[in-house]
């Protein structure tokens, strides 16, 4: 996590909306059933059937763990003086943005697809003088845009 300053304040928590830590569960868990599925009509309750079932509760708990672990890492937070953002992308690769709230020139967001309209989650796009910034997946992009750029026009009065 990152420093507040004395007088900053949190005033959004911002993450990845939960259906994207969906996806990743429910494929581990049907893939596992099939294996178990296959184990148990080729084999019977034998030794082998609990050495596919430590197999795919091993594949299971692995790949639910590390989707669980860059759901929960890729957050943004946006206070009263600036956003702060972390794109965890894979185990070793990590990007941090951190912009002040008088930098920002433009807010904007995009939702690809009905089922992302649906769910209400798109991409954040932060525009500086010094480049973009794209947080993705954002649960309530809009809402999100309009409390950022109602911090930022605070600030400059």
């Amino acid at each position: 996590m990152f420093e507040l300053e004395d007088d900053e304040q949190i005033v959004l928590e911002i993450g990845p909306h939960y259906y994207f830590l969906f996806w990743p569960v429910f494929w581990s868990l049907f893939f596992s059933f099939i294996i178990l599925a296959f184990a148990l009509v080729k084999t019977g309750f034998s030794f082998w059937f609990f050495v596919a079932f430590l197999i795919s509760a091993g594949i299971f708990w692995t790949y639910a763990i590390l989707a669980y672990s860059r759901f929960y890492r890729n957050r943004a937070y946006l206070t009263n003086k600036r956003l702060w953002a972390k794109n965890q992308q894979n185990i070793l690769k990590t990007n941090v943005h951190e912009i002040n709230l008088e930098q920002i020139i433009e807010v904007s967001y995009t939702i690809k697809g009905m089922r992302a309209a649906i769910l209400g989650c798109g991409n954040l796009i932060i525009k500086t003088k010094a480049g973009k910034t794209i947080i993705k997946n954002v649960a309530n992009p809009e809402k999100v845009k309009t409390q950022i750029i109602n911090l930022r026009d605070h600030l400059a009065k």
